[in-house]
């Protein structure tokens, strides 16, 4: 893939996706620039390696996105968004969305299992920045969280562990109801609820 298109590359980053899905296993490299897209669905044993100067950028257009989400994975294992690069939701506007204006989540996972975030950057969230419902075994290490609505919403899920954070949230860093074992430790906050 070739960042600084200008245009819109959402089906070569999910071909990527699901190219190493098909083989197994594999990394989905973003080297240094700019990757515009709308949602794409994240499979098995697949890690998305934004290296430093990387920003996977959303659309700002609410209809390039399903599942409310930029990122989406659903009942998938194994899987990790790490690196120095940054996520980016562009405060995509939803009209239609929760209060009149919230568009997708950044990332939303459903009943997935070993997860891993890791020293990623996500700005600009048009929801909530990490979404997860029924998930296991999770862990958000060295994230950095801009803007956005809330950091980290989680429901139903459980051995999470989030280290080394920094949220800076335009609601709560951290939410949810119906969780179990979860271990948060030297994070910095500064949310307004």
């Amino acid at each position: 893939m070739k960042p600084n298109q200008g245009v819109i590359i959402t089906t070569e980053i999910q071909n990527a996706i699901d190219s190493c899905a098909a083989r197994g296993a594999g990394i989905v490299i973003f080297k240094a620039g700019i990757y515009l897209c709308g949602g794409i669905e994240l499979k098995s044993n697949v890690t998305l390696q934004l290296n430093k100067g990387a920003v996977l950028q959303g659309s700002a257009k609410y209809t390039d996105y399903k599942n409310d989400a930029f990122i989406y994975g659903k009942e998938v294992s194994n899987i990790s968004i790490q690196g120095e690069g940054m996520i980016d939701g562009v405060d995509c506007v939803n009209p239609t969305g929760e209060e009149g204006f919230r568009g997708p989540h950044c990332i939303r996972l459903v009943g997935c299992k070993n997860i891993n975030f890791t020293g990623i950057t996500i700005q600009n969230s048009a929801n909530w920045a990490i979404n997860c419902r029924y998930c296991s075994f999770g862990t958000v290490k060295n994230v950095t969280i801009l803007g956005g609505h809330d950091g980290l919403h989680t429901r139903f899920c459980d051995n999470f562990t989030v280290t080394g954070c920094d949220f800076s949230t335009g609601d709560d860093a951290f939410a949810g109801n119906d969780n179990r074992d979860f271990m948060i430790t030297d994070c910095k906050v500064n949310t307004s609820c």
